[in-house]
């Protein structure tokens, strides 16, 4: 069995249980300090999380089940109801990884999707194939003790008020997979520390490849 077919076993599995994952972490739970939020708040800050976990589950399908050029799209109910411009939310490249492999040396980045609720400053953010939300690890990324997968992009970075519903679509580019790495450096980001563990003790990398955009609804 290839590296690639071990690695998209792997996922096969993390896929069947993520819906258990899911509904144990408990969205509620993911709203830190719920109490300094309105009941409207609150839930609507629990709506997001729901949807940034399904859209890693929706993306993470389409690579595994998908071929290159597949593609899919969610609808993000962003826009609190008594209150316009309550946050942004930006995509394009997230934390940069770098290593080493007996074929040379790899740069990557890791696709980064960030709602931020500007009532509170409050980040909910998916990155790599993980989800966070106030800093947080939500669901984790599809890692093993010496594989791991990360959801990357080569695209621009862009920005836009989410006042409104957001229709996001993403599509599927390439997998490349890396045996034997070594020398793995993590830039500086918010998230570098969970990717360091992550990625700790990981022999073999499979990098997915997509792209992402948004844009309001009116």
């Amino acid at each position: 069995m290839s590296c690639r077919e071990d690695a998209v076993s792997e996922i096969v599995s993390f896929l069947l249980i993520l819906g258990v994952v899911a509904a144990g972490v408990g969205i509620y739970a993911a709203v830190a300090e719920p109490e300094i939020f309105k009941a409207e708040e609150r839930q609507h800050l629990e709506s997001a999380a729901e949807r940034f976990s399904s859209l890693k589950s929706d993306i993470d399908r389409l690579w595994v089940l998908g071929t290159p050029g597949d593609s899919g799209s969610k609808l993000l109910p962003l826009g609190a109801a008594d209150r316009t411009s309550s946050g942004t939310l930006s995509f394009g490249k997230g934390t940069p990884i770098r290593f080493s492999h007996p074929g040379g040396e790899k740069t990557a980045s890791l696709l980064r999707l960030d709602y931020t609720y500007r009532a509170f400053q409050y980040r909910i953010v998916y990155e790599g194939g993980a989800v966070f939300s106030a800093g947080d690890i939500l669901l984790p990324a599809a890692a093993g003790e010496t594989k791991a997968v990360l959801i990357c992009t080569d695209q621009t970075d862009d920005v836009i008020l989410a006042n409104t519903p957001a229709a996001v679509t993403y599509m599927f580019q390439k997998t490349e997979t890396f045996s034997g790495i070594e020398n793995l450096q993590i830039a500086e980001s918010p998230y570098s520390g969970y990717w360091q563990d992550t990625l700790a003790g990981s022999e073999t990398v499979t990098l997915v490849y997509c792209t992402l955009f948004a844009e309001a609804v009116p």
